[in-house]
């Protein structure tokens, strides 16, 4: 008799973003890269998991991607894992939300991810974005890392609406960079996804400004980190504003509280939904802040 899977966690809500090659084979060339923020804060384990959940994810795995025999998994390991891969990779911008951990008999377990358009869309709706960030990238090929992030975050002033009308697109990259739409969502993972395609280290903060959830982004330039709101920073319809651009940790937390923090290198981790920061940077830099904007606190 053939045993049937069981569901055993449904667990958090994630919209993302995305661009570029979709096939297996960049799969496997994009994990446990240099900029992959919360890879790199994993242990090995988790670091395994993690890329069978992107390889599925790339393949757009409908049924279930299988991950490990070890049942501890459950309460820690496998959602660490998927977290950590949704906040590193912006470019995988077709996730429907929902995720299920499955197990077989006990035996072995699975995860199920959900998926907002099919394969035929996200292929060519991910040759559309990269595209548009290749051509950002030829902008700024001459530049220096400050400058380039400088061009990035009024580049993404100049081009995205703050809007909380329309379909889900305006959460990922690509609502941002394609449609010119979006919330902090995709304004952060926009950010970062450019960020990351110049070879600047760019990971996601998650939290709440104006008793509301919100996300920005921490962006290392020259070995240290920055704390940015490109979203904050588009207030006004003609130029970018630089009130939040480049602060120290001390000065961000004046208007943006962070989601706990975690260490995924530990044991007993509790995760809260999606409403936490896996071990994310402390910003004390001020070298690259915007003098004329700033104080140096």
């Amino acid at each position: 008799m053939k045993k049937l899977l069981t569901v055993l966690v449904c667990a958090a809500f994630i919209t993302l973003s995305g661009c570029g090659n979709v096939t297996q084979e960049k799969a496997l060339l994009i994990k446990g890269e240099d900029y992959d923020y919360c890879y790199n804060n994993l242990n090995e384990h988790q670091k395994d998991l993690y890329n069978k959940i992107l390889s599925g994810m790339y393949e757009m795995n409908k049924e279930q991607i299988y991950l490990t025999n070890d049942p501890t998994d459950i309460s820690e390991n496998i959602n660490l894992a998927y977290g950590a891969v949704t906040v590193d990779h912006p470019e995988i911008f077709w996730l429907g939300g929902e995720y299920q951990i499955l197990t077989l008999s006990g035996e072995k377990f699975y995860i199920k991810v959900q998926y907002s358009i099919d394969t035929a869309m996200r292929d060519g709706q991910a040759v559309t974005l990269q595209n548009r960030v290749d051509k950002i990238m030829q902008d700024t090929k001459e530049m220096t890392p400050p400058d380039k992030e400088k061009y990035f975050h009024d580049y993404l002033c100049d081009n995205v609406t703050f809007t909380n009308d329309g379909d889900s697109t305006r959460y990922t990259a690509f609502g941002a960079l394609v449609n010119g739409k979006a919330v902090c969502e995709g304004y952060a993972k926009a950010m970062q996804l450019l960020c990351k395609t110049a070879g600047i280290n760019c990971t996601l903060i998650k939290g709440i400004s104006n008793n509301e959830s919100h996300m920005w982004n921490t962006v290392e330039i020259y070995d240290e980190w920055y704390e940015i709101d490109v979203t904050w920073d588009d207030l006004e319809q003609d130029n970018p504003i630089y009130r939040f651009y480049n602060l120290t940790t001390t000065q961000m937390q004046k208007t943006h509280t962070r989601y706990e923090e975690i260490n995924g290198l530990g044991s007993g981790v509790s995760l809260n939904g999606i409403k936490y920061n896996l071990n994310p940077p402390v910003c004390t830099a001020i070298e690259y802040a915007y003098k004329e904007k700033i104080s140096k606190e």
